[in-house]
């Protein structure tokens, strides 16, 4: 074989072997799967709440604090997105309102613009009932819990103030099972912050049987020590767990994350890990409350309080990337909006599994007796 014909065949080869190196390069990505996981759903949004169905295949954001009409008669209160059909609908109401048939309308009457807190099951209802004047300047609303099976309706003597936002106003988070519920509601008429957190059970059998607690998760006590809740930042599906934000002396002092257990309020505890730097957006990422997901300066982790571990999923987001978001109830999904009002859809599927323990080890060493 001459030279001649030899070098073009030698440069051939070279040319397609830096070819082939260079696709598989520009398809390193796409494999590990980091490029397709970042989906950009709107280029400008305003947005100061988000609010994930129950199922995880839909989402709704406000852009003011939420409201079930917006007082100032806005069209675009409320923004729905559905991930199946990835559909945008606008609406001026609550999207996740429950469908009542008109017969339940007489019987659940609610007033006004405020909150149905409807059951997993479907059976139960928590809303609002009528407005109770007490001289010229005091009023309150009645807390009404419905039962859609038997058309009864249970009212306790626990007044509400000023339940028609949501966060630290009116807010109920269920169990799976619907057989409990945490409820946050306003103090006073005056101060809706901190508020009152209420651990409803017993509705096994109907609503004869409920009983509310609201001192032990108001004012829960870990190791000795008296602490104010704050804020109610999840409650795990299988209703034993309720991660809080608590402060000492009153909520005036420092401040910090408590698995608080509402069968067993002795057994609570505070986080004392270090999660990570300026942690966020936490919520339960397994139904019996032993994992959740946060974010923080590096990226999106999940962190197992048994183990004491925080798995760093991906550095992909951070704080610096998400200045708003939430992850979906099943853990698959993050929403967010950025500095610059993006609106953002992360699928955290198939990331890696925080490593499980093999006992369970007391937590911290704390609380628990």
């Amino acid at each position: 074989m001459s030279l001649r014909v030899l070098i073009p065949k030698r440069l051939a080869m070279t040319i397609l072997i830096v070819c082939i190196g260079c696709s598989l390069l520009l398809a390193l990505p796409q494999a590990q799967g980091q490029s397709e996981r970042l989906k950009k759903l709107l280029p400008s949004v305003q947005v100061s709440y988000f609010e994930w169905a129950r199922d995880s295949h839909s989402f709704v954001y406000s852009e003011s604090s939420p409201e079930v009409i917006d007082s100032f008669g806005s069209d675009s209160l409320w923004t729905h997105y559905n991930l199946n059909t990835e559909a945008f609908a606008e609406s001026s109401t609550y999207p996740f309102l429950p469908q009542l048939t008109p017969q339940e309308e007489t019987i659940f009457v609610r007033t006004g613009n405020t909150f149905f807190y409807l059951s997993p099951d479907g059976r139960y209802l928590v809303y609002v009932g009528e407005k109770v004047l007490e001289g010229l300047t005091s009023r309150y609303w009645q807390l009404v819990i419905g039962d859609r099976q038997t058309q009864t309706t249970y009212t306790p003597e626990y007044p509400l103030y000023d339940p028609f936002g949501k966060e630290e106003r009116f807010d109920a988070r269920w169990s799976q099972d619907s057989r409990s519920f945490v409820l946050v509601t306003c103090v006073d008429q005056f101060m809706c912050f901190p508020s009152v957190f209420f651990y409803v059970r017993g509705l096994e059998s109907g609503l004869s049987g409920m009983v509310f607690d609201w001192l032990s998760m108001t004012f829960p006590t870990v190791a000795g020590v008296e602490y104010r809740a704050l804020e109610l930042l999840d409650f795990s599906e299988d209703g034993t767990w309720a991660l809080l934000t608590v402060g000492e002396d009153y909520g005036r002092g420092a401040s910090h994350l408590m698995m608080y257990n509402v069968v067993i309020p002795q057994s609570s505890f505070l986080i004392t890990d270090p999660m990570g730097i300026v942690p966020r957006s936490l919520r339960f990422a397994t139904p019996d409350g032993s994992k959740m997901l946060y974010i923080d300066n590096q990226g999106i982790y999940r962190y197992d309080w048994a183990n004491h571990t925080s798995t760093l999923l991906t550095t992909e987001l951070n704080n610096s990337k998400a200045k708003l978001g939430e992850f979906s109830p099943d853990g698959h999904w993050f929403v967010f909006v950025n500095s610059s009002r993006e609106l953002y859809l992360y699928d955290l599927q198939g990331l890696p599994e925080a490593p499980m323990p093999t006992a369970i080890a007391p937590p911290h060493g704390e609380g628990g007796e």
